[in-house]
């Protein structure tokens, strides 16, 4: 049997994270649809919050971020690479985090990119947190990031609501048909 050895370097390189908003999308309504849906998760995942189900994209307002969140990543790649993308849409939940809700500290792997954009964040919420960087939420934005990337949010402080919408996609490149091996 063969082992393989591995070796695992940590270098700082930059990394692109977009900051985005969804034209013509009511924050208030989606947090009513978020908020209706209730804890379906039992805090069973890394969101320690009321989580909806796993697949809210049926419903249009998810509908609109995840277009806008694809929007944004097509448009990066084809401005740098001239590459068209192809996403896939893994995950789309909601989430309502109360005074002492958390997220434990987790990445979204094997999935390509991942985004949380904030129907309800009031200023001096908890902020989403990675190893060097902080983004401090604000109501009608919200943040893509690659999945890859470690992130948490700590304890919630607030007796305010912190209402997200997060999901994540697999991407791949349409490119010119390889040729056939012989």
């Amino acid at each position: 049997m063969s082992h393989v050895n591995e070796t695992i370097v940590n270098i700082q390189v930059t990394v692109p994270f977009w900051e985005f908003q969804v034209d013509h999308l009511d924050d208030d309504k989606l947090v009513e649809l978020i908020l209706a849906q209730g804890d379906k998760k039992d805090r069973r995942t890394n969101v320690k919050a009321d989580m909806t189900d796993w697949n809210m994209i049926a419903h249009e307002p998810f509908q609109q971020i995840v277009c806008r969140v694809e929007d944004v990543i097509k448009e990066w790649y084809d401005t740098r690479a001239g590459v068209v993308l192809l996403t896939t849409l893994t995950a789309c939940w909601g989430a309502v985090y109360r005074k002492g809700d958390f997220t434990v500290p987790h990445a979204h792997l094997p999935d390509s990119y991942s985004f949380v954009y904030y129907p309800k964040a009031d200023p001096g919420c908890s902020p989403l947190m990675f190893k060097g960087y902080t983004y401090q939420p604000k109501t009608g934005y919200g943040v893509i990031f690659p999945s890859y990337l470690d992130h948490m949010v700590e304890a919630e402080e607030s007796d305010n609501l912190r209402v997200v919408v997060a999901g994540n996609l697999g991407v791949t490149a349409h490119r010119d048909p390889l040729p056939a091996l012989e």
